[in-house]
């Protein structure tokens, strides 16, 4: 029994003579003293193991976590996402290539909290690159959260643009994001913004140095001269934002359903004076929906880009995916993504379909997941100026389009 417990125990006690009794309908024999007293203590032990785990050390909530017993804390965390991979292609050399072996795609360690005050938060995110071994940073955010849901945050972080991009590498419904996400993602940058959240309504706006701006500096030649992106999702079902962390629906959730939209303006052509001046505007719609153990979504994404010397380029992209329980544990997933780019950025489209399924080692939990798939890129990779090569897509270079790759992946949060 707990300290507190046992005061208020020891308190009752001394107030309440020893042959008091009180008459309790149909049981006139029990001791109310007793009964009032065991659940005094129960009460007691509850709030002050409510207390405990608001501000204590050790795995609080799913986190290996550091107190101070007040506002300051550190919880430190990741994941490993381990793959094998097989690649089937044809290129100029031969019919037949196959490419195959192990992977980690990624391993990182996360480290979060807050500081001085619960409100005023920190997130931390390193990545150990597989190919050397050495570490490179991610994210670096200070957020400020206000009583009424205004936040405001700095630092470097994914602009609030494109919803696939903005759900984790362990929450995603396939064993790796599209190639459409891989095209017009804004990844991440350096920057503030500020934003809101209420029940079904959430707004964000960032002003940073421009798209896939990882770890440069402020005079670099990569950077946009300004940028902005603002995203607002309107939930019209539901009243949990938390059910669009992820793209998992389980068994036994209600119904909830979100649009989202976003745009991102960008003008480049002075910092660093290596950049050709030119403007480029996206813009993003999205649709989401969860259920009873399936899930849908889709989005569709708009790229132009005006150099001051040239004609304007206009780049489309479109993904639509869904998912499904079969049993409490297995998840069988489809999704078919494509880019269609404008004549100037090359005739070809690029078009991908992927099928497979998910197990979750624990029911209802990311914890430990594994995934496997098949994805299909039916056109060639050479013959489209806007999709590179990736070892993650498990895209690699063809000629004859028709490339199959495999992937099976094993992801552990801790």
């Amino acid at each position: 029994m707990t300290p507190l417990a046992l005061l208020t125990l020891a308190a009752f006690t001394s107030i309440t003579p020893a042959n008091a009794h009180v008459d309790l309908g149909a049981t006139p024999g029990v001791d109310a003293r007793k009964a009032y007293a065991a659940e005094l203590a129960g009460d007691a032990a509850g709030r002050t193991s409510l207390l405990a785990d608001e501000g204590s050390s050790g795995f609080v909530k799913g986190k290996f976590t550091l107190s101070d017993g007040g506002p300051n804390t550190l919880m430190i965390g990741g994941f490993i996402q381990s793959r094998y991979q097989a690649n089937f292609r044809d290129t100029a050399s031969s019919d037949s290539d196959y490419t195959g072996g192990f992977q980690i795609n990624r391993a990182r360690l996360k480290f979060n909290g807050s500081v001085w005050d619960k409100a005023f938060t920190y997130n931390i995110l390193t990545e150990l690159v597989s190919s050397s071994g050495s570490a490179t940073l991610l994210d670096a955010e200070a957020k400020y959260t206000f009583e009424n849901k205004v936040y405001v945050r700095a630092g470097q972080f994914k602009p609030m643009f494109n919803r696939e991009e903005l759900i984790s590498d362990v929450y995603q419904l396939t064993a790796e994001r599209s190639t459409t996400n891989s095209v017009f993602s804004l990844t991440r940058t350096q920057g503030a913004g500020v934003g809101w959240s209420g029940s079904q309504f959430r707004a964000a706006a960032d002003i940073h140095d421009g798209g896939k701006a990882l770890n440069t500096e402020f005079d670099s030649s990569k950077e946009a001269d300004f940028a902005i992106t603002a995203r607002a999702d309107w939930m019209y079902a539901g009243d949990n934002f938390k059910r669009y962390d992820d793209f998992t629906s389980w068994r036994g959730a209600s119904y909830t359903g979100m649009i989202g939209a976003a745009l991102d303006w960008e003008t480049f052509g002075d910092t660093g004076g290596g950049a050709a001046d030119k403007e480029v505007l996206g813009a993003t719609i999205d649709a989401s929906m969860e259920g009873d153990g399936w899930n849908a979504f889709a989005a569709f994404i708009y790229r132009n880009t005006s150099p001051d010397a040239g004609e304007d380029v206009t780049d489309y992209g479109l993904l639509a995916q869904a998912g499904v329980f079969v049993t409490d544990q297995t998840e069988l997933f489809a999704r078919y993504d494509g880019i269609f780019p404008d004549d100037a950025s090359g005739p070809d489209n690029f078009n991908v379909v992927t099928a497979g399924s998910n197990y979750y080692l624990s029911p209802q939990s990311h914890a430990a997941k594994l995934t496997g798939d098949v994805v299909w890129y039916l056109d060639a990779e050479s013959e489209s100026a806007l999709v590179p090569t990736s070892t993650n897509l498990n895209l690699l270079p063809d000629t004859e389009g028709d490339q199959v790759a495999v992937r099976l992946q094993l992801i552990v949060l801790f």
